[in-house]
């Protein structure tokens, strides 16, 4: 019995880890993927998600980023 305690104890932990990374690797790993596709010259990319917490900054400064060089480029 005592030695089921950590094992359960550790899976718990492992699942809530998951949970979190999930939700804060994703978004970041997309935000990564845009700005590839920008990099490659497409600028008709956004990032989608509408979070409140730092990633949706991110991701809101990510896409005023692309609407800017957009108007730099038909300027130009």
């Amino acid at each position: 019995f005592c030695s089921i305690i950590p094992f359960i104890c550790s899976v718990i932990a492992i699942v809530i880890l998951l949970f979190f990374t999930k939700g804060f690797l994703h978004p970041l790993l997309q935000i990564v993927q845009l700005m590839k596709e920008v990099q490659n010259g497409d600028l008709n990319v956004s990032f989608p998600d509408k979070r409140k917490d730092e990633i949706g900054c991110l991701g809101s400064s990510f896409n005023l980023m692309v609407l800017r060089i957009n108007g730099m480029m038909e300027q130009n």
